[in-house]
């Protein structure tokens, strides 16, 4: 049950630690999305102030290879491009090859004319890498949008790089042993609604 468990389960082996990071249900996350493949944010932790994260909000953010926030759109920001070329089949199929940090998305998983619920891909979490010639800035290590190093557990990255798609991480019970907190799985849209995914409710006393 959520919050139960021995101390030694909690983040840092306390109990006034986050405990359920790992399993119990996807956590959805604020601040961030996929939008055609690029990485956009909102900067400066402003969603835990309630900041406006409509799909037309303006405060979205894409990220250039220098760290700085910039608008949708702008040449040479980050995005999440395929390894191997997608398909147009309307069938809910799975790209081999997984993905991998680019500045332009060269292999959309679907081809086609919509952005349904179609082709994905998975691979593990630890095992993205770059386009060869694209730099690596740390904001995207801080922001657990890349692997720190080749050592960060069993998580694994779930992608749909088209469309608008927003996060849920940690891994549900549906997962079993295979939850884990570098999970990333970020292949569904706003309204997609399915009995392992929920958020992490906090209570404030007013």
């Amino acid at each position: 049950l959520t919050g139960t468990g021995p101390d030694s389960w909690s983040h840092d082996g306390t109990s006034a630690g986050i405990f359920d990071l790992s399993g119990n249900v996807w956590d959805w996350v604020s601040g961030l999305r996929v939008k055609d493949g690029e990485i956009q944010v909102i900067p400066d932790n402003d969603s835990a102030l309630g900041a406006d994260e409509g799909e037309n909000s303006p405060l979205w953010r894409a990220i250039g290879t220098d760290g700085a926030f910039v608008a949708p759109g702008t040449p040479g920001t980050y995005k999440y491009d395929g390894v191997n070329p997608g398909t147009g089949a309307t069938d809910i199929v799975n790209v081999p090859g997984g993905a991998k940090l680019n500045t332009s998305v060269t292999n959309p998983h679907y081809s086609g004319e919509d952005d349904a619920l179609r082709a994905y891909t998975f691979m593990p979490f630890a095992e993205l890498a770059a386009q060869p010639g694209v730099p690596v800035h740390v904001l995207l290590k801080e922001l657990v949008l890349f692997p720190v190093s080749a050592d960060v557990g069993k998580g694994i990255f779930f992608l749909r790089n088209y469309g608008e798609r927003v996060p849920a991480r940690g891994g549900s019970w549906f997962d079993g042993p295979t939850a884990g907190f570098w999970d990333f799985y970020i292949r569904e849209p706003r309204t997609f609604v399915y009995p392992d995914i929920g958020f992490r409710a906090s209570y404030v006393e007013l």
